[in-house]
């Protein structure tokens, strides 16, 4: 998607991706990740979510990415998203404007701005709405971009929306995708991550929209892998 469609979207409030709740999947599966203590999860696209400071309140670092300049300041607007007695550290370099504050960070930025250099300190990734957020070949361009530059051993909790029935039916990336989100099937789960992670489908349940189920799979780093 064009940067301008979800600057529009945070514009007008058009974001019923955004759950004003912590994400139960996360709360069942967040083990899955197996964080070590003090560990560090990158939350890509993460907009406001409130999982960040669930995250944050089980003692884990978090990482936050996101597009919307507008997002990043409504998180830290909620009096949620930490003690509002700490001040809220801004600074800004040519890629990505950063926000810190009680152990969150949200890089406001292009994700495909990201490097090696930058995640060397992450653990794991939770990925509840980034690749459902993105039209087929973004999908391909986010996929090989974790896999380039996310350290060996991360592991990352996804959960994704597949339309059990579409109709009409249409393949990925042939231009007649709907959405956001979008559907994303299994299949093309393991295309995208297959080559470095082991996949593990952990839930599969309805979803709120109809003729779609919700899954949550763990994508675990095999051995023989190397980062190249």
């Amino acid at each position: 998607m064009e940067h301008d469609f979800w600057h529009q979207r945070w514009q007008e409030g058009r974001i019923g991706f955004h759950l004003k709740e912590v994400n139960p999947l996360l709360k069942t599966y967040c083990s899955a990740m197996k964080l070590p203590a003090r560990g560090r999860v990158l939350v890509p696209l993460c907009g406001r979510s409130q999982d960040m400071i669930w995250l944050q309140q089980q003692g884990f670092d978090v990482l936050g990415v996101e597009l919307s300049g507008l997002a990043c300041e409504q998180f830290f607007a909620d009096p949620a998203s930490g003690e509002q007695s700490l001040s809220l550290v801004r600074r800004r370099d040519e890629r990505f404007e950063y926000f810190s504050q009680c152990g969150i960070e949200l890089w406001c930025g292009d994700i495909f701005q990201l490097q090696v250099q930058d995640l060397k300190t992450v653990n794991a990734v939770y990925d509840r709405a980034a690749l459902i957020a993105l039209p087929a070949q973004m999908r391909k361009a986010y996929a090989r971009l974790l896999c380039a530059i996310l350290p060996k051993p991360v592991s990352v909790l996804l959960v994704t929306l597949e339309t059990v029935k579409p109709e009409p039916e249409h393949a990925p990336g042939d231009g007649a995708e709907q959405g956001p989100p979008f559907s994303v099937a299994r299949s093309e789960v393991e295309m995208l991550f297959g080559e470095r992670f082991e996949i593990e489908l952990l839930d599969d349940q309805p979803a709120d929209r109809p003729g779609t189920r919700e899954k949550v799979y763990c994508l675990s780093p095999q051995s023989t892998y190397r980062n190249t």
